[in-house]
């Protein structure tokens, strides 16, 4: 199943909005915010999935395909699930929140998703 996806900024102004009801949300603002400030959010398309950030490489992503998603876990920790495959399981990891940054990047690098000259340092 294909899922449109959404511009960064519009995203950015969601992540904002739940922030301001939960200080919960701070670290997937601070992500989003991020990646409209790095120089390869044009070759990242993402969205939402109620409170989770979704992230592919096409700007129709099809779902359980080579999607990122990362969503606020539990108080202090962020939680990655990359679905490569659909029916694969899918690779999962957390992170403390005040490392979603890095973290993001890690994957970015890791996966080949940016060059690496493209990737931005940790922030």
């Amino acid at each position: 199943m294909l899922v449109p996806t959404k511009p960064w900024d519009k995203v950015l102004v969601f992540y904002r909005g739940l922030e301001r009801r939960s200080e919960r949300f701070r670290p997937m603002r601070r992500l989003v915010e991020h990646v409209v400030a790095q120089p390869y959010s044009a070759l990242l398309f993402c969205t939402t999935s109620m409170h989770a950030l979704l992230v592919a490489q096409h700007a129709e992503m099809e779902w359980g395909h080579d999607v990122l998603r990362i969503e606020c876990a539990e108080t202090d920790v962020v939680r990655f699930t990359f679905q490569e495959q659909e029916f694969v399981k899918p690779a999962t990891w957390q992170c403390p929140d005040g490392e979603i940054i890095s973290t993001f990047e890690g994957f970015l690098r890791t996966s080949k998703w940016v060059a690496r000259a493209v990737a931005a340092s940790d922030s």
